[in-house]
């Protein structure tokens, strides 16, 4: 008899990519699905990603209801319970000096690693800004039919063991392509439910100007935008270039700052 299929543990942030992850597993898989939430308190957009939460889970049940059992109730934590890891923190910033480095993958390395969480799945895409750190030195795994990347057992740098407990399940693919997949496989009107805006505007649009806002847009997904939104990162984006026109032209010469 065949050895049940476990779990996938998935930080899930009602966001775009580890959405789709999370509907890929359920309708596409057959996988089981316990989603982890971390509330960040200086982030003013948790109400929004919880709702979108809700939102999803919601259409999975409507829409797939042969696959809404596969979704397990979300594990919710505090980010202000994650424990000091000065071992963690000190790969973090190591490797921030470098490029730059979302500072959550510093937490959450803390908050696997204080859990006991191996495994846990991260929706790092191929346009992520961790991906260049982790693309030369991860490998690709495949466990019945269902692929992802995890860190190499022997990283050349130690510092990349920042990373050691987690799997990259969307790693080779771009919003685009998860967009792309969305609709060949029936899913992408839920998908479309995501959250993505770190600062939410006084009537619940998303700003245009924070980072998960621009990444929309320069991926090409700038249609989930209000054109008021739309506008005011185009204007912020034109007064940088006026700021630092020589930064603009390395730019479009293909350098890297």
């Amino acid at each position: 008899m065949s050895e049940p299929t476990r779990p996938c543990k998935l930080l899930w942030t009602a966001g775009w990519d580890s959405t789709f992850r999370l509907l890929e597993a359920m309708l596409l898989r057959g996988r089981e699905v316990q989603p982890y939430y971390l509330i960040d308190p200086e982030r003013p957009s948790t109400p929004e990603e919880l709702h979108a939460m809700q939102r999803v889970s919601a259409a999975v049940a409507e829409r797939f209801a042969g696959a809404a059992g596969l979704l397990r109730e979300a594990k919710i934590c505090k980010g202000v319970d994650i424990r000091p890891d000065p071992a963690i923190t000190g790969r973090f910033l190591r490797l921030k000096a470098r490029s730059h480095l979302g500072g959550q993958y510093d937490w959450l390395a803390r908050f696997a690693e204080q859990q006991g969480l191996d495994e846990l799945e991260l929706a790092v895409h191929r346009d992520d800004r961790a991906a260049a750190f982790l693309e030369p030195h991860v490998v690709l795994c495949e466990e019945r039919g269902d692929r992802y990347y995890k860190l190499r057992d022997d990283p050349p740098d130690p510092d990349l063991r920042l990373f050691e407990r987690f799997r990259f399940p969307v790693f080779d693919k771009t919003k685009r392509d998860m967009q792309r997949l969305a609709r060949e496989h029936g899913f992408a009107d839920v998908l479309e439910l995501t959250w993505f805006c770190h600062l939410p505007t006084a009537d619940g649009q998303p700003c245009g100007t924070c980072n998960p806002c621009r990444y929309t847009i320069e991926e090409g997904l700038g249609r989930r935008l209000p054109l008021r939104s739309r506008l005011r990162f185009h204007r912020r984006k034109l007064a940088r270039q006026i700021k630092h026109p020589f930064r603009t032209a390395a730019k479009w010469a293909g350098w890297r700052q």
